[in-house]
């Protein structure tokens, strides 16, 4: 079983009195990519207005992530479950996860990166800048740049696994999902009712949602290896979001599932 997630922009401060290094990172297949987005963070000859405008920061940020990105090499670094501090790891609240949770937390998900590809939780990364749709390296996204190598290493990883996939659709283009042979994939959108009986899916509590619907299955869940229990659970989530299983909409196969929640008008 494998959960997919995003990272955020958001970061803590290191932790760690180590410094970073490449060679301990997950995934060693991806170390020629990082290494040339780190070389050009590190020796790009873009002028600030060009930073700004390719990194989509502010003006007022620049001289700071400037410095962060860097001195990437040379950084202390934290894990990525203690680095990464966004909506959605504040609602899946890592730390107080119970022992079992925790666990099966570490050995299943992989976090997606603009920097760094793909993630395990307890990867020692830096401090870093950089969204998944920067054009970076000759005007190419990272989605794109990145697209090759990540779906290469999903298509051994994920292969005959029920996988959750809570990514959004910047990190979905970084990978083939055609190509990758799923025991059974899982995905969850939420959408809200407004007054004519629409349904419009939401972005503001997106995040918040899927942290909680995480935390939710690694406490409630105690089979991940029964699609029936997994598919169970999932149809009662609620977490006091007003957001409930929509039996009528929701779409599933033989392999694939999306199961949408619906907040009802009023």
């Amino acid at each position: 079983m494998y959960i997919l997630i995003p990272p955020s922009e958001g970061k803590n401060p290191s932790s760690d009195k180590n410094y970073f290094s490449l060679d301990s990172l997950s995934y060693s297949f991806l170390n020629s990519k990082r290494s040339q987005i780190i070389y050009y963070l590190s020796n790009n000859n873009l002028s600030k207005e060009q930073y700004i405008k390719t990194l989509g920061i502010s003006s007022q940020n620049f001289e700071k992530i400037n410095i962060i990105n860097s001195k990437i090499t040379t950084s202390q670094v934290s894990s990525s479950i203690s680095r990464y501090n966004g909506v959605l790891y504040d609602f899946l609240d890592y730390n107080s996860l119970n022992e079992t949770a925790k666990s099966l937390f570490n050995d299943s998900i992989i976090i997606f990166s603009g920097l760094f590809g793909l993630l395990r939780p307890q990867d020692k990364i830096p401090d870093y800048k950089l969204k998944m749709g920067t054009k970076l390296i000759d005007g190419i996204k990272l989605s794109k740049f990145w697209k090759d190598e990540i779906t290469e290493v999903l298509r051994k990883e994920l292969e005959n696994q029920i996988v959750f996939n809570f990514l959004p659709t910047e990190f979905s283009n970084a990978f083939d999902s055609k190509v990758i042979k799923y025991k059974y994939e899982l995905t969850f959108s939420f959408k809200q009712e407004n007054i004519n009986g629409e349904l419009k899916s939401i972005t503001h509590w997106t995040k918040a949602l899927r942290g909680s619907l995480i935390r939710y299955l690694l406490n409630k869940v105690s089979d991940f290896n029964s699609i029936d229990e997994i598919l169970k659970v999932s149809k009662l989530f609620t977490n006091n979001s007003e957001y409930e299983y929509s039996k009528k909409i929701s779409k599933f196969n033989e392999r694939k599932c999306e199961i949408i929640f619906i907040k009802k008008y009023g």
